[in-house]
């Protein structure tokens, strides 16, 4: 499963969680991984030093499952039975060696603690457990990939929930809309007439063209179906549904200051507000 494979009509919030447990013979490794919103695609992961030859391989792998967002990957690698471990025949001489030095320069006579060398940086080193490293890394990738998976239902699941909100507010900004333009037209219309009535006694040359403002509803009304069409193709949109909510905040600024009746900026208010609560939306949608 990777990014071809996914339902690309279904939305995903960048935010999630994933983990996977692999066991192999003689060792066990977990990965997790974790996504937050953010404007691109970043990937950090957190690798024993064994296996830091993996990170870009596993950096391609998480490519192939997220778009966009900050995803912190881990590996937790476990030998069963645990390390050996192997004394520093060289380093232990030199130890050894330069406390007769010093016995010798400074005349101190005091024999070296065996729990002080032993405990001395280097000296016992672990040896871990011969396992080809073919074997380690089929079960890491795999491991990361059950995790990337996990992780994108976790998204997919806040997706859906994202989805539903914002088709809720798009509804109510369309149910304040019709208010409005019921209003204006009213408003409209008793300006017509006044002005109908101003040119039959003043008889001017050119007739003044009564205020409308029925192209900014008419835009919104556009920009409401594309949010709709936008949330039913799904995929990886947020981007676009952010921009889109931009510009109807953009074009209710204007019907609000172009507003014939006295009671459309109150409409309008609600509407903006609706329109900010998707735009927060839109922020942690991929």
């Amino acid at each position: 499963m990777d990014m071809k494979s996914l339902d690309k009509g279904v939305i995903r919030s960048m935010t999630g969680y994933g983990r996977a447990s692999i066991r192999g013979e003689g060792f066990s490794c977990t990965v997790e991984v974790k996504s937050v919103n953010h404007r691109y695609l970043e990937v950090n992961t957190r690798l024993p030093d064994e296996f830091l030859r993996l990170d870009i391989e596993i950096k391609r792998i998480v490519k192939g499952f997220v778009k966009r967002g900050v995803v912190y990957l881990s590996l937790n690698f476990v030998y069963e039975e645990g390390p050996d471990l192997e004394i520093d025949d060289a380093l232990f001489r030199k130890l050894l060696k330069l406390e007769k030095e010093v016995e010798k320069r400074h005349g101190i006579s005091q024999p070296l603690n065996i729990h002080y060398i032993l405990s001395y940086p280097g000296v016992v080193k672990q040896i871990q457990p011969r396992i080809p490293h073919a074997k380690k890394r089929q079960a890491i990738l795999h491991a990361c990939n059950a995790a990337l998976q996990a992780l994108v239902k976790s998204r997919e699941k806040e997706g859906q929930s994202l989805k539903k909100d914002i088709q809720e507010r798009l509804k109510r900004i369309e149910r304040n809309l019709e208010l409005i333009e019921t209003l204006e037209k009213i408003k409209e219309k008793q300006l017509l007439k006044a002005i109908e009535e101003e040119v039959k006694v003043l008889k001017p040359e050119e007739p003044p063209t009564p205020p409308s403002t029925s192209e900014e509803i008419v835009r919104l009304k556009s920009h409401l179906k594309a949010g709709h069409n936008l949330l039913e193709k799904g995929g990886v949109i947020g981007r676009e549904l952010d921009f889109l909510a931009q510009e109807m905040h953009r074009e209710v600024n204007t019907l609000s200051s172009k507003a014939l009746s006295p009671r459309t900026p109150r409409y309008a208010v609600k509407i903006k507000a609706e329109i900010e609560k998707i735009r927060e939306q839109a922020l942690n949608i991929e």
